[in-house]
């Protein structure tokens, strides 16, 4: 069965349209273009190949800009016996590629977004040509001319350095020209970027107890905003012997670090501000712009760095705010290596966020949670509801669960997708089958294969018996699409305690992997869901009579 996703569009015949595709491919990842397959994955095929080439191979050399002659490929394929066209496109080189009859404007530009192609912005298109051309925004001449700097004279005097013209053409903070650059601009006093924080009351962004924007020189902006935060940044004590030891919620290196790190690497091309943010239990810090081209999250751990903005960070080398190009994030890892809460990264096409843990904070019921399962042996299962918890689980869980609620946050698809752990992926209340398989595509696109699926229903119309639907026809229409192995949960497929084994076991008839149900120590004086919910002595005596039947089937499931 052929499915569209982020490299895979269907096309029943040729149409102008697919230059639109081509164009969204070759200005994102690449991907295939199967023309001669509907939406829906069936093979239509192709009544005139031989034109149908032909016509393609013009599309792609007289309708788009600039020339993808190079980095596309053409195949004739045989698919249930009937013709297919298969185009390769590969990402290319000097975007962006557009449509010769409309040009750079956003109605001729296009992006791979999903399994769609969407015309670009105005500021993508920008930035693609910006990155194209080589020119860094540092380099570029300011629109600004009228610029002072009251702020870096006096950090240059207390480093015993005068800052004259010349020292200013040496740090190309003026140009060979003597043109003010863009550089000039955020060291000046009229930097127009910003870093807005906000101090919240608990775990989530509810509730405000303080916030500010911190303008100026980005020189001014890194001191003001550590001090800052390190006012909200609690020393908790302990008495060992006779020496009392004072511990920082968030080390105070690490908290240096980031906020340079966010400041230094940030993409200057967009306007807004790097955004930090402080709660009981974490600090998350987001600037602009993604990580240069060519680099992975992973290879930030082992201390690889290629700095966006080389003549800022040289000048932040040269006043000793930062030791080194390329130790900062993991001398970030390094000041943790203590602790069970590690420091999380995370970027997505257009932004990049570090978020750093309280050391001093405890959650307990993962503790707890973890002691069970020293005690027993049996492995951990916990849900987590958003990315910022990923680290904090690490340690304690087992296998992450995502809900069904969650079953299409990307975000947190992506984040699950960049860790090692085994992930319990829900149906959604809503979603088909398609929708369900793609959100597992997403999580292994980005690197994480130990996926398992869970039936849980889905919703109906019908809710005077049940709580949902249990669709156990979802089982063999998976395991027939898909390798991934899938178990049923029929405490909230049903929502009634009556059907959780006749569910179950039809369940395992139909080809399930296992099973989830629902058990708490009081149901009937349970918070929530004591309905859907086992006692232990009915858990067990259950279990008892699924265990012998699959022991008396005849060895199918």
């Amino acid at each position: 069965m052929y499915i569209e996703y982020e490299h895979t569009e269907l096309k029943s015949s040729l149409t102008k349209e697919v230059k639109k595709e081509i164009i969204a491919f070759a200005n994102t990842n690449g991907g295939k273009i199967y023309i001669g397959i509907d939406d829906d994955g069936n093979v239509v095929g192709l009544k005139s190949i031989k034109d149908d080439i032909e016509a393609l191979s013009g599309m792609v050399r007289d309708g788009i800009k600039s020339d993808l002659t190079l980095y596309t490929n053409i195949e004739q394929a045989k698919i249930n016996e009937k013709d297919v066209i298969i185009l390769n496109v590969m990402e290319g080189p000097n975007k962006p590629y557009y449509l010769s009859d409309k040009g750079i404007k956003p109605s001729g530009v296009y992006l791979r977004y999903g399994n769609t192609s969407i015309p670009a912005s105005e500021e993508v298109i920008k930035k693609m040509i910006i990155e194209s051309q080589n020119n860094s925004f540092e380099s570029m001449v300011s629109q600004n001319q009228n610029l002072h700097f009251e702020y870096l004279t006096k950090i240059f005097e207390e480093k015993g350095i005068s800052l004259s013209d010349e020292k200013l053409k040496t740090l190309n903070i003026i140009n060979l020209y003597d043109k003010y650059t863009n550089l000039g601009v955020l060291l000046s006093d009229e930097c127009p970027f910003s870093i807005k924080c906000a101090i919240f009351e608990g775990k989530n962004d509810i509730k405000f107890k303080d916030r500010k924007e911190f303008t100026g020189s980005v020189l001014k902006q890194a001191n003001d905003v550590y001090d800052y935060l390190n006012i909200y940044n609690r020393i908790s004590s302990n008495i060992v012997g006779l020496e009392r030891i004072d511990i920082r919620d968030y080390p105070e290196y690490a908290l240096r670090e980031a906020i340079l790190n966010a400041i230094i690497h940030r993409d200057y091309n967009y306007t807004g501000s790097i955004l930090s943010s402080l709660y009981d239990d974490h600090f998350e810090l987001t600037s602009l712009g993604s990580l240069v081209k060519g680099l992975a999250i992973d290879d930030l751990y082992f201390g690889v760095s290629q700095t966006r903005n080389p003549n800022l960070a040289d000048i932040f080398y040269r006043l000793r705010y930062v030791e080194s190009f390329g130790t900062g994030i993991k001398r970030i890892i390094e000041t943790y290596e203590n602790y069970d809460k590690k420091p999380l990264l995370l970027c997505s096409e257009n932004a990049f966020k570090i978020t750093l843990y309280n050391v001093n904070y405890e959650e307990k019921a993962l503790k707890y949670l973890k002691q069970a399962s020293e005690a027993t042996g049996l492995l951990t299962v916990s849900e987590i509801m958003d990315a910022t918890e990923l680290p904090l689980m690490m340690d304690y869980i087992d296998v992450l669960q995502i809900g069904a609620r969650n079953m299409q946050n990307f975000k947190l698809l992506k984040a699950v997708g960049q860790c090692k752990k085994p992930v319990i992926l829900k149906r959604g209340l809503s979603s088909t089958i398609r929708e369900f398989l793609l959100a597992a595509e997403h999580i292994m696109y980005n690197g994480n294969s130990q996926v398992i699926l869970c039936e849980r229903g889905i919703r109906s119309f019908d809710s005077d018996f049940t709580r949902n639907v249990m669709d156990i026809a979802s089982i063999p229409v998976i395991r027939k699409y898909s390798h991934l192995p899938i178990i049923v949960d029929p405490s909230h497929g049903t929502g009634q305690r009556y059907l959780i084994e006749p569910m179950a076991k039809a369940g395992l008839v139909v080809g399930a992997s296992g099973v989830m149900i629902e058990v708490h120590n009081d149901p009937e004086n349970a918070l929530s869901d004591g309905k859907q919910s086992l006692s232990i002595p009915m858990f067990k005596d259950i279990m008892g009579r699924l265990n012998r039947f699959i022991n008396h089937s005849d060895g199918n499931f």
